[in-house]
């Protein structure tokens, strides 16, 4: 994935040209968007054929949505659904400057198993980002995430591991 946070036209001319470029991922395999909703509206307009993960406004709105009932009537136009677990990742980054009363008010709402698996079922991978520790992992799992992405894979593919083994 490509985090378009940037904004700048040039910036999406330029992913733009080197993901077209690259005959074996190509655009139909890359996501791209932004924390902002008017920066990932404008990956949408620049090239419609990419695919585009959602905005922050948009995971807060599809979990209001699933709430009064109303996500299975509204169109979704993200292709994945990728955040930040927000009263895990508040310690540091762009999320540490929110209050923490915040993350846990909305970390329910965002994270909400019925919503993982609405989007599921509507064909939207779910991802949890930036886990690093094995309590992360295993927070994005009881949520339902179908993916996780971090900074250390090989902690991640142990956990999977340990997991897997605890299973049988």
């Amino acid at each position: 994935g490509i985090n378009a946070e940037y904004g700048k036209q040039w910036y999406q001319r330029r992913v733009r040209e080197a993901v077209v470029s690259t005959q074996s991922t190509g655009e139909h395999l890359t996501v791209w968007g932004a924390f902002s909703h008017r920066r990932t509206e404008s990956c949408r307009a620049y090239n419609p054929r990419m695919l585009t993960f959602c905005s922050m406004f948009e995971c807060g709105i599809y979990g209001f949505l699933l709430l009064i009932g109303l996500l299975p009537f509204i169109p979704i136009k993200a292709h994945f659904y990728q955040i930040p677990i927000p009263n895990i990742s508040n310690k540091s980054g762009f999320l540490s400057t929110w209050p923490v009363w915040f993350c846990h008010l909305i970390t329910p709402l965002m994270c909400n198993r019925w919503l993982l698996w609405h989007l599921h079922r509507r064909g939207i991978a779910t991802g949890a980002w930036v886990m690093n520790h094995p309590h992360e992992f295993a927070r994005a799992d009881q949520f339902g995430f179908s993916g996780i992405m971090t900074d250390y894979p090989t902690r991640l593919m142990k956990y999977e591991k340990e997991r897997f083994v605890g299973t049988k």
